[in-house]
């Protein structure tokens, strides 16, 4: 068989189409419109796959914990518990491994698989594999230089007898700019320093709670405490010492399992440098915080995962008695089966507030307890009813899951724009009249290029097409809009059910496979009554009924019963947040 192709891994200057493949769409900017053939038939986006390699992760995980945790305290000269250490790790350990492992069964299939001419990368000479915070690994795997030099490690560390040549880049490497020291805003300072004047040093500490100002604002005065609004401090970067990461790694021999052998053995390769180099300075930097010094309880929902100061001042606090509550922010938590295994802000808290779910048929210890509280980011359902001006049909379209997962996120991503492409297709056209796309905007260092992608992409299929001001608030959205049409399992899915306005979701077939087990019976009975839909065809028909009455159709008898039940188990409504909230905490403060 004649060898002709060149494998190249990395964004080069120019996407050729002659004898390349390239190992990811990542590889070219135009992805959405280039056709397959060009890049690898990567099979991890299939159910078998994705199970066999998630049951690799769980595999690893405990035992890489364990590890990681002995050697810090060791480096750092400390014997802080477990706790301590995954507070600080947040989600990072989780992200490593499901990455190193998609990368990895990738290169490894192929070269086993594929005899290729050569294999090219194309690297920027200044890239690093180690970030500087936690959640940076979600921006990294995004990056094509970052990506091109793992692939090249696991290359080498496969010992293939391929052919391979590395293009080095000598231009500004774009996750250079997350290497360089946040500076703390005029308003961060002016706030903090605020908050700190009217705090009391035994007040309840609140942070990115997912709470409306307002909302907030009512529950400090409730707790007679000064309403303050914190926000997070930058933490300090420091420079990568090499030296400290040689001396500090250990290289693994396990036995027939190659990829165990690499996640292991370069774990300190990858390590954020807040962990290691960083973490003394960032240690005395936490201690001079203007939080209350004597809080006895931390509430937050979201900066578990990136305040890295946050982390290290809460995790010192817990080893004082101090409470520490999390909060559920959003729906990929019950109802996503990769997520819910070992998430550090379930694991790390003293408690867990859901949206209605709780202890039931949960593999976790009885030590963290959960408690089923409500949807907390809406506002009174009297806010969102105004008929005159509903008119609307919005489209709330998904957006690529970050590379950070066990399978290849650009061709689901691929696969379900297709589908709702076909639902367009099959919606009237005086539907479509009153029918605008909302695209999901995330946060990450790509962010409005791959917005832009999208929206291009979107014209381009249908230059008729309506899309939503991205600056709309979320709330005047749904107070706009008669029917709501998620087309991911999405935190709107949960609110729209909180505040029984109507609400479709349409997923595909390895979107519904992600559903939990033992919540599937929740979902299946919103599919028997046409809320949730498996099948975007039937879906687009459905909606051309329903968008002529959808009000009559949402309130029908049986449909209510239903999604009554599962608003009990997934999203819980307050006539009184503030209130409900308080009695819950105080509650939580002298548990």
């Amino acid at each position: 068989m004649k060898i002709n192709k060149i494998l190249k891994i990395g964004k080069f200057d120019k996407f050729s189409k002659k004898n390349d493949l390239y190992i990811g769409e990542w590889c070219d900017d135009n992805y959405l419109n280039t056709p397959g053939k060009y890049f690898v038939n990567d099979n991890s986006y299939t159910k078998k796959n994705i199970l066999k390699n998630h049951l690799q992760y769980l595999k690893y995980y405990d035992e890489l914990e364990e590890f990681v945790i002995k050697k810090l305290n060791l480096h750092h000269k400390t014997n802080h518990p477990q706790r301590y250490w995954k507070i600080l790790l947040g989600n990072w350990l989780n992200w490593y491994i499901k990455i190193i492992i998609n990368r990895f069964n990738l290169l490894d299939h192929l070269l086993q698989k594929q005899k290729f001419k050569q294999i090219q990368f194309n690297i920027n000479k200044n890239t690093e594999l180690n970030s500087q915070g936690t959640s940076d690994i979600n921006l990294f795997c995004e990056d094509p230089n970052w990506n091109s030099k793992v692939f090249l490690k696991i290359f080498k560390s496969l010992k293939s007898k391929t052919k391979f040549k590395i293009f080095y880049e000598n231009k500004r490497n774009e996750t250079n700019k997350f290497k360089n020291q946040i500076k703390k805003s005029f308003s961060t300072k002016f706030l903090n320093l605020i908050s700190k004047f009217f705090t009391k040093k035994e007040d309840i500490f609140f942070i990115e709670t997912y709470f409306s100002k307002i909302i907030l604002f009512k529950i400090c005065l409730r707790l007679f405490q000064f309403p303050v609004f914190w926000r997070r401090e930058p933490f300090l970067f420091k420079k990568t010492n090499s030296k400290i990461r040689k001396r500090i790694k250990i290289s693994f021999n396990f036995k027939n399992d190659p990829l165990k052998n690499f996640i292991f053995s370069n774990v300190f390769n990858f390590i954020p440098n807040c962990l290691l180099e960083g973490y003394k300075d960032n240690l005395k930097q936490s201690k001079t915080l203007p939080y209350p010094k004597n809080t006895k309880l931390i509430y937050t929902a979201s900066n578990f995962n990136s305040d890295e100061l946050f982390k290290i001042w809460t995790a010192e606090k817990t080893l004082n008695s101090t409470k520490y509550v999390i909060a559920q922010h959003g729906a990929g938590y019950e109802n996503f089966r990769f997520h819910i295994e070992k998430p550090n802000e379930i694991l790390t808290p003293d408690h867990y507030l859901t949206w209605g779910w709780g202890l039931n048929d949960q593999t976790f210890t009885d030590k963290n307890i959960f408690i089923k509280f409500f949807v907390t980011r809406i506002f009174k359902k009297s806010k969102y009813s105004n008929s005159s001006i509903k008119k609307q049909i919005v489209l709330f379209l998904p957006d690529r899951f970050p590379s950070r997962y066990t399978w290849n996120t650009y061709k689901e991503y691929l696969e379900i724009l297709k589908l709702i492409k076909n639902f367009i297709n099959f919606i009237n056209q005086s539907v479509f009249k009153d029918t605008i796309l909302k695209p999901l905007r995330r946060c990450r260092n790509d962010n409005f290029q791959e917005l832009n992608k999208d929206i291009k992409y979107w014209y381009s299929f249908n230059n008729k097409i309506k899309i939503i001001d991205g600056n709309e608030n979320i709330h005047q959205v749904y107070k706009k809009t008669k029917l709501c049409v998620f087309f991911y399992n999405s935190t709107g899915v949960l609110e729209l059910i909180s505040l029984n306005k109507p609400v479709i979701l349409v997923l595909s077939k390895n979107q519904w496979f992600n559903i939990p087990k033992k919540i599937l019976k929740s979902y299946e009975e919103l599919f028997k009554v046409g809320v949730f839909y498996k099948d975007f065809e039937s879906a687009a028909h459905a909606v051309n009924k329903i968008s002529k009455n959808s009000d009559k159709w949402w309130f029908n008898k049986k449909r209510q019963n239903v999604l009554s039940k599962f608003r009990k188990k997934f999203a819980q409504y307050s006539h009184s947040l503030d209130g409900d909230f308080v009695k819950q905490i105080k509650m939580l403060k002298n548990y």
